[in-house]
C-alpha cells in the first residue's frame, strides 16, 4: 500500500486494501495494519480534496470514513466494508 496517496487512484486503492485485509488479516510482521491504513485512507481524502467534486461530498467522505474505522474498532467488518465500498464508488478516475 501507498504511504502517501495523492490521487483518486491511489486513495482507491488504499481503500481496497483495507476492505481486503480489514480488521485481522493484516501481515504480522507488516508495519500496516487497521489503524495505519485508516491513516492512509484519511490522509488521501485530506490530499484529494480538490479532486473530489464538491464541499458535501467531502464532508460525507469524511464522515464515511471516520464511521468505517468505528464499525471496524467495535467488531463490525461488515459495516465498514460496506462504508468504505460506498466511499469509492463516490470517488471518479
Amino acid at each position: 500500500m501507498n504511504v502517501n496517496s495523492k490521487t483518486i487512484k491511489e486513495l482507491k486503492e488504499a481503500i481496497a486494501f483495507v476492505v481486503l485485509l480489514a480488521p485481522d488479516r493484516f501481515a504480522p510482521d507488516d508495519r500496516l495494519n487497521l489503524e495505519s491504513g485508516f491513516v492512509e485512507i484519511n490522509s488521501g481524502i485530506e490530499y484529494c480534496k480538490e479532486m473530489i467534486d464538491n464541499e458535501g461530498a467531502f464532508e460525507e467522505i469524511k464522515k464515511m470514513s471516520s464511521d468505517a474505522e468505528r464499525a471496524y474498532k467495535n467488531g463490525d467488518a461488515r459495516s465498514g466494508a460496506i462504508l468504505l465500498q460506498k466511499i469509492r464508488n463516490m470517488l471518479t478516475a
